[in-house]
């Protein structure tokens, strides 16, 4: 059965995963400098695909998303009034480490917020 993922077709087994997983999503209020948690860890033997993402802040920071404390994702530089939307990242998703949280993480203590599209499967 062909689902609507492209990624499939390179072969990616988190994303072939992820495509026959139900579709979550987390909304956080972002106000402080360093790691903030998005998604607590899945528990055992599961990890968490992240397919989406948007983020906005309010003032001008640095920002990363990471599996526990492993950065995941290239830094974004925001200026203030700043944002990052990502809607699809099936070709290239932020993939956790078994039992891991996913977190961001913000140079600066600025407000804002984000919300992440995930997916649970098996590690």
């Amino acid at each position: 059965m062909y689902n609507s993922y492209p990624a499939d077709l390179f072969g990616d087994p988190d994303v072939q995963k992820a495509s026959r997983a139900a579709p979550l999503s987390a909304v956080t209020a972002l106000s402080a400098s360093g790691f903030t948690s998005l998604v607590a860890a899945p528990g055992a033997s599961l990890k968490i695909v992240c397919t989406g993402v948007w983020l906005h802040v309010d003032g001008a920071t640095n920002a990363y998303f990471a599996s526990a404390s492993t950065q995941k994702s290239p830094t974004v530089y925001m200026a203030a009034k700043g944002g990052l939307i990502a809607p699809n990242l099936r070709l290239m998703p932020i993939t956790c480490a078994a039992n891991e949280a996913l977190r961001i993480n913000l140079s600066a203590a600025v407000t804002g917020s984000v919300r992440v599209d995930y997916r649970v499967v098996a590690a």
